[in-house]
């Protein structure tokens, strides 16, 4: 998730009626055009989206949070500077809560020989408007998708590796809207699935939503539920919704609706050389 990495095109989108029609209506109506927007997320009145955007330019290769009107007026940018920020997510307090790289961090698991900057994501906050931006997370390692619990409570990915194995705990950890009290939440110690990613409370209940990702590849994967209260780690918590998909890398790489695009051999020799067990593609 580097800006200067991101891909131009597509855009911001409404299905009118989801389920029945793929017939969309786009909500920036050409604006923010050439670039790449990310996980767009829905104010608690339904009046605005926030969400990620790079402009793909080599004059600023960031991630910036913007807002905009679901009919698409009042487009502002929240955040600038030589950060990524993104995953934005409404706060109920007003503010919004954000992945970004602003404290500074160095991820350990990277070098030099992939690229000059790679920079850790923690949890951080800022104003409605994008004032008093704040770190709420100073941990070592990427933290991701932030979004906010049933009782309040900001749910994450966080990347749990230190002193332990590198790859099987990117799963759900919760904090309270100031950083305080982070804890695991589900799968600290659960091998499958390696990513709990893109997590959505279900309203009325415990449980949450998510994608299982695979540690070493993009976002995506099978589609499962967590109930933390059923335990905090092991498979009797989840419910898998896409069965006939397997948790990616963590099951399985022979997956067709997962693993359908050509990986370039600079790709393949970073997940090859970086994966628990060797990863095939066709």
């Amino acid at each position: 998730y580097y800006g200067w990495r991101a891909r131009p095109g597509g855009g911001l989108f409404v299905l009118d009626r989801p389920g029945y029609s793929l017939q969309v209506r786009e909500v920036l109506a050409g604006k923010l055009s050439g670039g790449s927007v990310l996980e767009p997320r829905l104010s608690y009145d339904a009046k605005r989206i926030v969400f990620s955007y790079s402009s793909c330019s080599p004059d600023d290769p960031f991630f910036h949070i913007h807002e905009v009107n679901v009919d698409g007026t009042g487009l502002r940018q929240l955040t600038g500077g030589a950060f990524e920020d993104l995953m934005p997510t409404y706060l109920p307090d007003g503010g919004i809560a954000f992945s970004s790289t602003r404290r500074g961090g160095y991820a350990r698991c990277f070098g030099a020989q992939f690229s000059d900057r790679w920079h850790v994501y923690t949890l951080h906050r800022m104003d409605g408007d994008g004032g008093n931006i704040r770190t709420l997370s100073f941990h070592d390692t990427n933290e991701w998708f932030p979004t906010v619990s049933n009782t309040g409570e900001i749910l994450y990915s966080r990347w749990d590796y230190i002193d332990r194995h590198a790859v099987l705990h990117q799963n759900l950890w919760a904090t309270h809207p100031d950083g305080t009290n982070p804890v695991a939440r589900w799968g600290n110690h659960t091998q499958t699935p390696h990513c709990t990613f893109q997590m959505q409370p279900i309203a009325g209940t415990s449980k949450v939503v998510f994608t299982a990702s695979a540690h070493h590849s993009i976002t995506g994967g099978s589609i499962a539920i967590v109930d933390p209260y059923k335990g905090v780690d092991g498979e009797q918590s989840l419910t898998r919704i896409t069965p006939d998909v397997p948790f990616p890398e963590a099951e399985s790489n022979q997956i067709t609706q997962y693993y359908e695009a050509p990986w370039p051999l600079s790709e393949d020799f970073f997940l090859v050389a970086y994966s628990p067990k060797p990863l095939i593609f066709e």
